[in-house]
């Protein structure tokens, strides 16, 4: 009888254990720096008109995100890059540009906007309510270039904005920060979240995450998502480009117990569709690209 009883009590103890509901948001200190290390390997197989353009691409990056207020449930941070390198290659050749570096004046770009600060407000759940300044770093950005013409400028500024523009630096933030639930969670419950990216493809992504416990310092949530391109097209470089893509993105993410920041975080993503570019004065029948997109990426504090 003793031995029932006692089992019976070990039982209901681990259940209350398992049971036990857990917060996880956002608990940032005013005045503190938090940091947001990046690095994304990614492959890009492409045919245009026949023939075929792989491109891949390493992109290493360091953000610094300082609390400056705090005010009804919402950060007001002080953001800047600390340093940015990217690595590309292309069948017509590859580039490397990193801040810092005076060999290749190409890498002003990267160099300029380093230490130029801006400013968001984030909620505890990661969610960015407000960017602003962010127009500042971004002329910075395409700064001292001599030699350069308008027409040569605004090209490249149209080129990169899908990578390193606002809107795609709010879509990669949030893919990472936003994944917090708006209620306590035990053991194995799930929460969905949605969001959308805007870089190389506008695409709207549907999270399921999944709280999987914790250790002495990290709470640990995995996430499982879809991801299907925006119908609406987008102009670019005077033409109107719409994307038919769906894909898939999984991620293992530690968040710290004390502050709820991402400690570290992998993310992998594949991306199947096609690329459809609408019929215009200098391309009457248009043109269909057919695209085939993995990215690899950890984001760490460390």
């Amino acid at each position: 009888m003793k031995k029932l009883f006692f089992s019976f009590f070990l039982s209901l103890f681990f259940i209350a254990a398992f049971a036990q509901k857990t917060d996880l948001q956002l608990n940032l200190e005013v005045n503190e720096t938090y940091f947001q290390k990046s690095n994304t390997s990614m492959s890009i197989a492409q045919n245009v008109q026949g023939m075929e353009m792989d491109i891949e691409m390493n992109l290493i990056g360091e953000l610094s995100f300082k609390v400056v207020d705090f005010k009804d449930g919402v950060y007001d941070m002080e953001v800047q890059y600390n340093s940015m390198e990217m690595d590309m290659k292309m069948p017509m050749g590859g580039m490397r540009l990193k801040s810092g570096d005076d060999s290749n004046p190409m890498s002003k770009m990267f160099t300029n906007i380093v230490r130029v600060p801006f400013n968001l407000k984030m909620n505890q759940l990661g969610r960015i309510q407000e960017m602003s300044g962010f127009e500042n770093l971004y002329e910075k950005m395409f700064s001292d270039f001599p030699g350069m013409s308008p027409e040569q400028m605004a090209q490249m500024k149209e080129q990169v904005s899908g990578t390193f523009g606002e809107e795609s630096l709010r879509g990669n933030l949030e893919m990472i920060l936003a994944i917090y639930p708006a209620q306590q969670v035990a053991v194995g419950d799930n929460w969905n979240i949605e969001s959308e990216l805007n870089s190389s493809i506008n695409a709207l992504v549907n999270t399921q995450y999944t709280y999987l416990g914790s250790d002495d310092a990290h709470h640990r949530i995995s996430g499982e998502a879809s991801l299907t391109s925006n119908p609406v097209p987008m102009e670019m470089q005077g033409m109107t480009v719409r994307s038919e893509m769906n894909g898939k993105v999984k991620s293992d993410i530690l968040v710290d117990k004390i502050t709820g920041w991402v400690y570290e975080a992998k993310v992998s993503q594949e991306v199947e569709g096609t690329t459809i570019m609408e019929a215009n004065p200098q391309m009457p029948d248009g043109m269909r690209i057919p695209m085939k997109m993995k990215a690899e990426m950890v984001f760490s504090n460390k």
